[in-house]
């Protein structure tokens, strides 16, 4: 997760076009978009809501380990 969360922030923001308020930016891919997000907000704008991610990760695989061991 360390290493695709990046990639799934940048998959949203490209679905939402939230980077940026300029309308005549052109994107250059998944890179190209990923560059601009770390020089806009820096490292750390990569990983906005990593932790909230996390956090809710724990929830789900509770339940996925227990309704597989139940109907086992």
């Amino acid at each position: 997760m360390l290493f695709t969360y990046p990639l799934d922030v940048v998959r949203v923001r490209l679905a939402t076009n939230m980077i940026s308020k300029e309308a005549d930016i052109v994107y250059k891919g998944i890179l190209g978009y990923l560059k601009l997000i770390l020089k806009n907000e820096g490292f750390f704008g990569i990983y906005k809501g990593f932790l909230v991610t996390c956090i809710g990760l724990v929830p789900y695989c509770t339940v996925s380990f227990v309704s597989y061991d139940y109907l086992r």
